[in-house]
């Protein structure tokens, strides 16, 4: 016999008994559709998200601007009061918004309705205003006119609190001013007030229902940005103090966390922390008859007095309550039972080892990485570790304090730094997890076990010996990692060393062993992709200006970048993958730059850019101003070629408000993932350097050598910097080299001392430099000076432009 179930199906159609008597609610986190028997619209461009409740998900938009809204009946009383939470991930615009058709008042006799509705439409507010409109027979709302009612400049607020606005809205007909606005933009705030107004009349007597409508009007790169977690509805005034104590309950996807079939009379399911039953109410339909419900730790059984029949059953659980007395949201599951079929093996259901790094370079971190070889998502919160002391574990390690959700088929490492990861490997983030608790790993071997919390078991044991990293095995920064028999059989796994493209480790990340045929020992890997770093983030361009990511090509071979695709995390959140357009010459070359972007003429007219180094990407995604992650990905598998962090705090402070400065990499193949290793671009380069070598390329991060060296190189007039060289060389010891670069980057002249020393002379003296400088100087270039002397470590540079 064998159990199925669909994680966290709600079916919308079945609402909640509530303690508030015609109280309506849609709670869309707990859900994974909606029920066509009370929504209409256009249904297939949402989806249902454990985290983020009803999110706008429009695989195909059509065009540059695009419409998707759901509407459902909800009842009229004389008070009322809404309560909601609507997260966005942009500044709405013009072409990108939302709108809640929360109250309809009026129906008129040319067809059109008077609503209050609540608009989130421009740069700067959320309004909610009476506003005359026409529904159109595809849904769309055509506004007529419009009264703003109640304003609140909200939006600098999100965009720092992630996107997120929670709202309590009330209408009170006996009142002078009728609408009442609160707001907050986290839980566990206080809801703000933000006013009163308006004299909105009563809708008439005659009015049972009004219907509520939650609509979104996107481009292209917002077509998954938008979303509405719940709205509860109450027939009567209910203010966000009771709102906020009737909130305080734990989401139902936090709390259930796995089903399971015991046996053919029981089912089981896991839960986070300890059950309370006691004012419960579980319900199975179609009914198996007689049912009795018990708790033991952190486990609800739900015992069938009859063998269960096969088949697919709704399995209800309302009123259940935490061991501390909190109250879990509502939630109904679909299940299905299936016999004739093996049972799971009692650890099919579980995490597994993946990988070990044991012996690590010189600064780095071990680390124990877990795979997730189910279909589920399982929480490595419930799992410890341990290591053989004298033929047995004495000491039981757990992997992490909170929350840690593997996805299904995920990777996942464990470390005692994470810092001690990301310094040396392109691992991303959010599969890390630091923990102090971890025990230190042998060089020359240890056996460690895997337990489960939920039931005690030990679902895993490994013998770590470095013998099976083969000629690697006293090398240093190698991880072990595991893999599947060559001959594809799944049932039989292999250990052995990671491969060279990978840098020998592949942390938080699906293994890079690939194997070829040949007997169980053969360590025979593909080749690697070649590798293609991310260099340069224009996140916040000027008014006149476009966003950019550039990528650099390290290799000695044209990289084509056809087979890539970009992925923006924001918040620990990946968005879709975008794929990169085909490049028109076939690639990046060799040691080449290349710049995607949206839009390649501001780059051109700003920074002097070459048209070939530039890749034209519509669809290229908005980044968010302040942080977010960037990745590279393959799109044949997803597996991450770079990762890299946006992050304004890399900026000076005085830039950190400034838009149009670009976030550049200073040295390109080392520390993708360290912001240290990132910064600012250089102001004579107008803050960015798109398609060519970066402004800040190898500047010293040590402080020992930051002291010799200004912060920035030093921009000066042509004759400024020309007395200055003569100057400083004038006391014999140090000495000049000049380099003449063109706008766009490319080198157009070296100088050695005697022709630096020459040109500085006919500039101070205002003699013709016609033949000083490079016949192909036509308008404008960047030239670099720089002073050596035998006391400093490094040249000290200066700048300016030399105008022909």
């Amino acid at each position: 016999m064998r159990l199925r179930c669909t994680w966290f199906a709600l079916i919308l159609g079945l609402l909640s008994t509530l303690p508030v008597v015609g109280q309506w609610q849609a709670h869309f986190a707990d859900s994974v559709t909606l029920s066509p028997s009370v929504w209409q619209g256009t249904l297939d461009k949402f989806r249902c998200d454990p985290i983020r409740g009803l999110q706008l998900n429009d695989s195909k938009p059509s065009s540059t601007t695009n419409y998707a809204y759901i509407k459902a009946r909800v009842p009229l009383s004389k008070q009322m009061t809404w309560q909601g939470k609507v997260q966005l991930d942009y500044t709405p615009t013009k072409g990108n918004n939302v709108k809640l058709l929360l109250y309809c008042y009026e129906a008129l006799a040319d067809g059109t309705f008077n609503y209050v509705v609540l608009k989130m439409d421009n740069k700067q507010d959320l309004f909610l205003a009476e506003s005359n409109v026409a529904l159109e027979g595809n849904g769309r709302i055509k506004q007529i006119s419009f009264h703003k009612l109640i304003e609140y400049p909200y939006f600098d607020e999100i965009r720092e609190d992630g996107g997120v606005v929670d709202f309590v809205i009330q209408y009170d007909p006996t009142a002078e001013a009728r609408w009442s606005m609160w707001v907050r933009h986290r839980a566990t705030d206080l809801y703000k007030y933000v006013g009163s107004a308006g004299s909105t009349p009563a809708a008439p007597s005659n009015y049972k229902s009004t219907t509520f409508l939650f609509a979104c009007e996107y481009s292209k790169t917002r077509a998954q940005h938008s979303s509405l977690e719940f709205l509860d509805v109450y027939p009567a005034l209910r203010s966000p103090e009771e709102l906020t104590r009737e909130r305080n309950v734990i989401p139902a996807s936090l709390f259930y966390q796995e089903f399971r079939q015991r046996d053919p009379h029981t089912v089981e399911m896991l839960c986070s922390e300890p059950a309370d039953l006691s004012e419960a109410i579980i319900a199975v339909a179609p009914s198996w008859g007689k049912l009795t419900t018990s708790t033991e730790g952190k486990s609800i059984y739900i015992r069938s007095e009859a063998a269960i029949p096969e088949g697919e059953y709704a399995l209800s659980f309302r009123g259940v309550r935490t061991a501390s007395a909190k109250r879990v949201e509502n939630a109904i599951y679909r299940i299905a039972v299936e016999y004739d079929q093996p049972q799971p093996r009692p650890d099919s259901l579980a995490l597994t080892f993946s990988e070990f790094m044991a012996n690590p370079l010189s600064g780095a971190s071990e680390y124990i990485e877990l795979h997730n070889p189910t279909g589920q998502t399982l929480d490595a919160s419930g799992y410890s570790v341990g290591v053989w002391r004298q033929g047995k574990v004495t000491t039981w390690y757990p992997l992490s304090s909170r929350s840690c959700p593997i996805p299904a088929g995920g990777y996942h490492a464990f470390t005692t730094s994470v810092e001690g990861i990301t310094a040396f490997y392109e691992a991303p983030r959010d599969s890390l997890t630091q923990s102090k608790t971890l025990p230190q790993l042998a060089n020359k071997g240890f056996t460690i076990e895997l337990l489960r919390h939920t039931d005690s078991t030990v679902v895993e044991t490994f013998r770590y010996d470095p013998g099976l990293l083969g000629k690697l095995r006293s090398q240093r920064g190698v991880a072990l990692e595991r893999y599947f028999s060559p001959t594809g059989d799944k049932s039989q796994e292999y250990w052995g060393a990671a491969t060279p493209q990978a840098h020998f480790a592949t942390p938080g990340q699906r293994n890079s062993i690939q194997p070829a045929g040949g007997s169980p020992s053969d360590t025979t890997h593909r080749a690697a992709p070649l590798p293609l770093y991310i260099t340069e983030i224009m996140a916040r361009p000027t008014v006149d200006g476009s966003e950019y990511i550039e990528l650099y090509n390290p290799n000695d071979t044209t990289v084509n970048t056809d087979h890539l695709g970009l992925v923006i995390v924001r918040s620990g959140h990946p968005s879709k993958v975008y794929p990169l357009p085909p490049h028109p010459t076939g690639g990046i070359p060799p040691q080449g730059y290349l710049a995607l972007t949206p839009s390649t003429h501001p780059l051109e007219r700003l920074y002097y850019a070459k048209p070939d180094s530039l890749l034209l990407f519509p669809e290229m995604p908005q980044l968010p101003d302040s942080e977010c992650a960037i990745r590279l990905v393959h799109l044949a598998n997803d597996s991450i070629v770079e990762e890299v962090y946006y992050d304004i705090k890399t900026f000076p402070k005085a830039l950190q408000k400034v838009k149009g400065v670009a976030q550049e990499r200073i040295i390109p193949d080392k520390q993708s993932q360290d912001l240290s290793n990132w910064t600012a671009a250089e102001a004579w380069a107008n803050y960015g350097t798109p398609g060519r070598q970066n402004s800040v390329y190898g500047r010293t991060t040590t402080s020992d050598e930051s002291l010799d060296l200004p912060k920035r190189r030093t921009r000066l007039s042509l004759p400024q910097l020309a007395r200055l060289v003569l100057q400083e060389i004038s006391d014999g010891e140090t000495r000049c080299t000049a380099t003449l670069y063109a706008m766009a980057g490319y080198r157009l002249a070296q100088y050695d001392h005697a022709s630096t020393e020459t040109l500085c002379r006919a500039i101070v003296e205002r003699q013709s430099l016609a033949e000083l400088l490079p016949a192909t100087l036509t308008t404008r270039a960047i030239l670099l000076v720089e002073l050596r002397h035998p006391d400093r470590k490094r040249a000290y540079p200066l700048v300016s432009i030399i105008v022909n």
